[in-house]
């Protein structure tokens, strides 16, 4: 059965019109233009007649590659994921996996608006694409099942996506730690939430929390869990 193709995939995969493997540089253009305006104002402040100006092109020459906004989205997402991290010197599936999840980190947080895009499918450009190939490539030789490594491919993304958006919205405000903390003493009673006011005696919320180091202690753990199951699967 024939499968019908949004034409801004296949030109990005340079299959439309005859075009030449690769995407068109004209389109790459529209990208980064359209990168640069979410970078500096968000993505509220990318439009159709925005990105046609700072290509330098009317807004109805933009439509001969994208259709819509969510075709300039897609670019978007595809120009900005560049490049893919290459994993195959890694010598093991862990050290790969650590290096992919940083990578996404590093793009995430170079490129916040990209959260602010729902996420409908599984990636189908080409650079997206080979994030995900990188990805379970580093996971052969575990003997972890295709539905496992699907998991764990979720699972990761997930969390690294999760960490950067919680860490982008605290870091949006200043001084949040004490601020909440002071609310929770005002309002709280400690016999209610003895625990939460266990911590609270600790000094840990008194303290600024390294946003890198917080990733990292949760990434870590994350990857223990993935570890006993390659484990259990070696042993199987």
């Amino acid at each position: 059965m024939d499968t019908e193709v949004p034409r801004v995939l296949s030109l990005l995969w340079g299959q439309a019109d005859g075009a030449r493997r690769g995407p068109k540089p004209a389109l790459e253009r529209i990208g980064l233009a359209a990168i640069e305006l979410a970078d500096a104002h968000g993505l509220g402040g990318v439009s159709m007649k925005r990105v046609a100006e700072a290509v330098g092109v009317s807004t109805m020459a933009l439509y001969r590659y994208v259709d819509t906004k969510d075709d300039l989205l897609t670019v978007m997402l595809e120009f900005a994921s560049i490049p893919a991290p290459d994993l195959r010197r890694r010598r093991s599936w862990r050290s790969a996996l650590e290096a992919w999840c940083r990578a996404y980190r590093d793009v995430l947080l170079a490129h916040p608006w990209m959260l602010d895009i729902p996420v409908t499918e599984p990636p189908a450009t080409p650079e997206q694409l080979r994030w995900m190939e990188a990805m379970v490539l580093a996971l052969d030789g575990t003997g972890l099942t295709s539905q496992e490594r699907t998991g764990v491919l979720l699972q990761l993304n997930v969390y690294v996506r999760g960490d950067v958006a919680l860490s982008n919205g605290v870091g949006e405000q200043d001084d949040v730690s004490p601020t909440w903390v002071a609310k929770v003493l005002a309002l709280a009673d400690p016999a209610d939430y003895p625990a939460v006011f266990g911590l609270l005696g600790s000094g840990e919320f008194d303290e600024d929390d390294d946003p890198a180091e917080q990733f990292e202690f949760g990434l870590q753990r994350t990857l223990d869990g993935i570890a006993l199951l390659v484990d259990r699967r070696s042993a199987g």
